[in-house]
């Protein structure tokens, strides 16, 4: 099973498949099909600090920040990321917004800060 989240402007919806290895966009006023990004056991998905990007998560390893509109997909930094099997649970922390408490999530939200 994966994950559901809506972008940061709540116009983008997307659905990550671990089984089928893609997260899928949807543009939440139409119901019309954006993308599909290939992520490998793509389970975690929360939107990015900026309206129609991603960060989402592999069961084998990684993050990935992800343009909903083209699909286009990016490796997020360092070690920690690359060596963490994430499962569908993920809470992103971006600089500007309401924080949370596990240390791992703050850590994606430092990588995507564009202040």
């Amino acid at each position: 099973c994966g994950s559901v989240a809506f972008d940061a402007a709540g116009r983008i919806v997307a659905a990550s498949a671990p089984r089928g290895n893609i997260v899928v966009f949807w543009d939440a006023g139409t119901g019309a099909w954006l993308s599909t990004a290939p992520v490998a056991d793509g389970s975690g998905i929360a939107p990015a600090g900026r309206p129609g990007e991603f960060i989402a998560t592999s069961g084998q390893g990684g993050a990935f920040l992800i343009e909903a509109r083209t699909g286009m997909t990016r490796p997020l930094g360092g070690g920690f990321l690359r060596a963490g099997r994430w499962d569908n649970h993920l809470v992103v922390a971006v600089r500007g917004t309401l924080g949370t408490s596990t240390r791992s999530t703050a850590r994606i939200g430092t990588l995507i800060d564009r202040e």
